[in-house]
């Protein structure tokens, strides 16, 4: 890979890996630097990653992820979830709803929080996110419905 390769895959993958990582930290200076790490990585391992096949996205989030409990794990005292408000998810313009929202979503198991975040929110399938999270489609499939079934329960002062 030349460093015009890799840069266009900078340009690409960036803003989702940083938007992934933003679940992890509400540090900016934090986020930039595991957003650095986890191309960092990619640049190291370039030979053995297959950088034109369907899952860079799920090998970049899933070293973003392992970057984020490396670090986290370094400091203890600032592990906790952060949902910046990034314009895309939820799409929602009320602040009491996107409040009771993320609070509702703290309710939520970590694992099966990730699991859905990665799905609901970054897109993933549900075999992508086995691959990347090393688990079977059908225990997605079963965190997906945990995650589902809190937040209809926290959030049903809202439904219709």
């Amino acid at each position: 890979m030349t460093a015009k390769e890799f840069e266009a895959l900078y340009d690409l993958y960036a803003r989702p890996v940083a938007r992934f990582l933003a679940y992890y930290t509400k540090d900016v200076g934090q986020l930039e630097d595991w957003v650095q790490l986890v191309f960092l990585r990619l640049w190291k391992y370039r030979e053995s990653v297959d950088l034109e096949g369907a899952y860079l996205k799920t090998y970049l989030l899933k070293t973003a992820r392992n970057v984020a409990i490396r670090e986290l794990e370094k400091d203890k005292s600032s592990l906790f979830l952060y949902k910046p408000d990034m314009g895309e998810y939820p799409s929602v313009k009320d602040d009491l709803v996107l409040e009771k929202y993320q609070n509702a979503l703290k309710e939520v198991p970590f694992r099966s929080q990730e699991v859905y975040r990665l799905s609901r929110e970054e897109g993933l399938t549900y075999q992508e996110i086995a691959d990347m999270l090393q688990i079977s489609p059908r225990t997605v499939e079963v965190h997906i419905r945990k995650a589902l079934r809190i937040l209809r329960q926290e959030l049903k002062e809202f439904q219709h």
